[in-house]
């Protein structure tokens, strides 16, 4: 984000792929040195919802458990730097519990901490668990969205289950982003361009395997 914003050079050279554009980083990180204005958007690429993971508790167990065990009876990951954090909050406020908070670098490396018992629940995305829900070392308990996930019909979605979740918000919404000053003319080659491949059928099937779907414009 910082050498997109600060430091690239707007030839059309460089194009970086942005999680939620800056546009929670003024929020979530405390003197962020870079903001939305900083960078220039010509394309979105998909929008992946944070799934909450358990080892195999389903989150109104959980909750249960946070309730008759009090305060930080129950841990939680939070990535460091993202909205995850948000999230945590409207559950501890929807549910009346108070959650204990464990900091990780990373989506992958909270998922690790779920597995070694680090903390009771970890929010992070279906592409860094699939492997775990299919040999039942986690579960896929609830989707922080207000629809479902194509890849988790079963899994409930926090706005079902009373949490005041926003759709498209709360979770890694992709674009593709130039530095700001790109001339006109190269701006528009490379947008139509993005766009093009994003809508070929052979993108949108090398995404789906991955359990991704794409929703370019």
């Amino acid at each position: 984000h910082a050498y997109m914003a600060k430091e690239a050079k707007p030839d059309g050279y460089t194009v970086g792929i942005l999680a939620m554009s800056g546009v929670f980083d003024q929020i979530v990180t405390k003197n962020a040195p870079f903001s939305k204005e900083d960078f220039d958007p010509i394309g979105f690429i998909n929008f992946e919802p944070y799934v909450l993971m358990t080892r195999s508790e389903s989150f109104t167990e959980l909750m249960d458990k946070a309730r008759k065990g009090g305060p930080n009876s129950v841990r939680t990951s939070v990535v460091t730097g993202t909205t995850s954090g948000l999230v945590v909050d409207l559950i501890e406020k929807s549910q009346g519990v108070k959650l204990q908070r464990v900091p990780f670098q990373g989506g992958k490396p909270s998922l690790l901490g779920l597995l070694n018992n680090t903390v009771d629940m970890a929010l992070g995305f279906y592409t860094e668990g699939d492997q775990y829900f299919r040999s039942g070392q986690a579960r896929a308990a609830v989707v922080a969205d207000t629809e479902k996930h194509a890849r988790l019909p079963d899994t409930p979605t926090m706005e079902s289950l009373g949490i005041p979740v926003s759709g498209v918000t709360f979770g890694a919404a992709r674009f593709i982003e130039l530095p700001v000053g790109v001339p006109a003319d190269v701006r528009a080659y490379l947008e139509q361009s993005f766009l093009k491949v994003l809508k070929d059928s052979s993108t949108q099937a090398a995404f789906e395997k991955l359990g991704l779907t794409v929703r370019p414009y």
